[in-house]
């Protein structure tokens, strides 16, 4: 299993309630998208604190590539972000 993480922050803040996904390539090619929470379950340790957790099982060796979208409901409407 790897973990995967994210803490999602507004002015040192946590923001909780953010869809949150990663997109996992493994190294033929193929994609996985997996939708991390912050909700206190699986494996999320603590709810709304701000860090989006999810394991993922490595299923074959070689290099991965993780990207990740997150959408901010903002008082203007939704932000999506990207890291790649």
């Amino acid at each position: 299993m790897a973990p995967l993480a994210v803490t999602i922050l507004d002015e040192g803040l946590p923001i909780a309630g953010v869809s949150l996904e990663f997109t996992i390539t493994d190294p033929d090619g193929l994609n996985t998208v997996l939708t991390a929470q912050d909700n206190g379950e699986e494996a999320d340790a603590q709810k709304a604190d701000g860090i989006y957790r999810i394991d993922f099982l490595l299923n074959k060796p070689g290099q991965y590539k993780v990207s990740m979208a997150v959408d901010i409901n903002t008082g203007k409407g939704i932000v999506r972000r990207y890291d790649a």
